[in-house]
């Protein structure tokens, strides 16, 4: 199964999307890495058939905003992810399974 966790990045907000189980535990490890950067919580979450998105808001330019994106992402896959991460993603991801 392919692990995919992308962005979308507009104005002041990035959302931290995942589409698979797998992936979930990346995007609350991405996210977790970009409030560590500064961003803010954005308190929103949406659930998808296939997974959820989450976002951080900063009033960054769009460019630094996909640069620090990939560094989050980057430093994710450099990290041994924590319990409280791993509970995290399960909760959402399970949330997004009951989604209809």
């Amino acid at each position: 199964m392919r692990t995919t966790t992308s962005s979308n990045i507009s104005k002041n907000i990035i959302w931290v999307n995942c589409s698979n189980e797998k992936a979930s535990v990346e995007a609350v490890q991405i996210f977790d890495n970009l409030l560590a950067m500064g961003y803010d919580n954005g308190h929103c979450i949406e659930e998808h058939k296939e997974g959820f998105s989450i976002c951080v808001c900063n009033f960054r330019t769009i460019k630094d905003m996909r640069e620090d994106f990939n560094d989050a992402k980057y430093d994710s896959r450099n990290e041994v992810a924590k319990q409280s991460q791993i509970d995290k993603a399960a909760e959402l991801f399970c949330d997004s399974r009951n989604y209809n």
